[in-house]
């Protein structure tokens, strides 16, 4: 069985809206993912938080798919925060999801 990890980003409410089209068909089985709407204080733009368990196959698709998104879009900050199991990046940029890709083709991501 491959291995599995616990998946979460910030994200802003477009994104969130087209990763509801795309995780379903990249989520283990046993998992669904969660997504969390959460607000400033002020009432301000939402962020959300999504929570999913993703077999590591999965992963490089997920992650190839915001980097095109996020060319797509052409907008900074459509992604604020991801992690992946223990490995967790502030503003990922493209760069930095080719080097999540890679890590998780060797195998190093734990």
């Amino acid at each position: 069985m491959a291995q599995q990890y616990r998946f979460e980003i910030e994200c802003d409410d477009l994104t969130q809206q087209r990763l509801h089209e795309v995780l379903p068909s990249l989520l283990v089985s046993e998992s669904d993912a969660r997504f969390i709407e959460r607000r400033n204080l002020d009432g301000d733009t939402a962020t959300w938080v999504v929570i999913a368990t993703l077999a590591s196959q999965a992963l490089p698709h997920l992650l190839a798919f915001l980097t095109d998104w996020r060319k797509e879009k052409r907008k900074e900050n459509t992604v604020t925060r991801i992690k992946i199991g223990q490995i967790e990046i502030e503003n990922p940029t493209p760069e930095d999801l080719e080097i999540l890709r890679e890590r998780l083709r060797s195998g190093r991501i734990k």
